[in-house]
């Protein structure tokens, strides 16, 4: 790795300051229409509705982390004043620590330069006009901790913790932004093109994700009842005008927009994943190889987030 010299160093400390003085500021001013609606979800779950039988919004699933933190204010102070900046202080601290998680799993992988320009980059831009943890802001975060947990454990190639980690954060993926499940398909493809015991590794990341999966499915229907589960998930699905469920769940077939872009971004997931410069984690590599790689590893774990929107609008 190439040292930085004065002038770089000097650069960077800028650019961290004028990423931190963002960030505080955006603490006080973000609170747009988005930050109301993701507060009302997850204290609704705070006061005791019941998801599905009782909250309808389509984004109930993501409020379980707001919820959590909203449950331990009101335990310290005893009251509501207060809370929505509260959050966007957590909401700023969760993302400057996913920032940091990303510079430690990446950092004998790139240049300090180029690892730093990518965090502090991660700091100034938000998938919203809010720092609050709402949907889309944890469907980033979470699937950067996913490629984060999963490179290291296919870097390391031993032990099961990392791999069971990344397993769980593709489902707190999922439960941010449901939409993000059609992801399981290339991440399994990542276990399979790296991992050295590919069995043990698919069977484990796909047990945990099942397993998980399937205890908070049992959980909602039993809560809510086999008949009424179903026919309030159809009438969430009907009645939502301001999310569309996409072209694809509505007729079975790919749209025009998944047509257009779709195919070359899974082409190109297809080309990294498989093709023959796509050896992200082999050893005996240079270490200019391995710089480059994995950017490209980065990359996809990057523009996955964007794919999760796929479905959509």
């Amino acid at each position: 790795m190439k040292t930085m010299d004065k002038k770089s160093k000097w650069i960077l400390y800028m650019l961290l300051a004028g990423a931190v003085l963002v960030c505080i500021k955006r603490i006080f001013t973000d609170f747009d229409i988005d930050c109301e609606y993701a507060i009302a979800v997850s204290y609704r779950l705070v006061r005791g509705d019941r998801m599905i039988s009782q909250m309808w919004e389509p984004h109930q699933t993501s409020a379980f982390l707001n919820a959590f933190f909203i449950a331990g204010y009101r335990f310290l102070t005893g009251t509501n004043t207060g809370l929505a900046l509260y959050l966007n202080v957590v909401g700023t601290l969760v993302k400057m620590s996913v920032a940091w998680l990303f510079y430690r799993t990446f950092r004998n992988c790139f240049e300090k330069m180029v690892l730093c320009l990518m965090c502090i980059f991660f700091l100034f831009v938000s998938a919203k006009n809010s720092v609050i943890l709402d949907y889309s802001n944890m469907m980033v975060y979470f699937s950067v901790l996913l490629f984060c947990a999963l490179f290291t454990h296919l870097q390391r190639q031993k032990g099961n913790g990392f791999l069971v980690l990344a397993a769980v954060f593709f489902c707190l993926e999922v439960l941010s932004y449901p939409s993000v499940i059609l992801l399981f398909p290339l991440v399994l493809c990542f276990i399979y093109r790296y991992s050295r015991q590919r069995k043990r590794d698919l069977l484990l990341f796909a047990g945990v994700c099942f397993a998980a999966g399937g205890a908070f499915l049992a959980f909602l229907i039993w809560q809510a009842g086999p008949g009424n589960f179903r026919a309030c998930i159809t009438q969430i699905v009907a009645g939502d005008d301001s999310h569309g469920v996409g072209h694809f769940c509505k007729t079975g077939s790919a749209g025009p927009g998944f047509k257009k872009y779709g195919a070359f971004i899974w082409f190109l997931r297809g080309a990294i994943v498989f093709g023959r410069e796509g050896k992200v984690l082999d050893k005996g590599k240079s270490g200019k190889e391995l710089e480059c790689e994995s950017l490209l590893f980065a990359a996809v774990s990057s523009e996955s987030c964007v794919c999760g929107n796929l479905p959509g609008k």
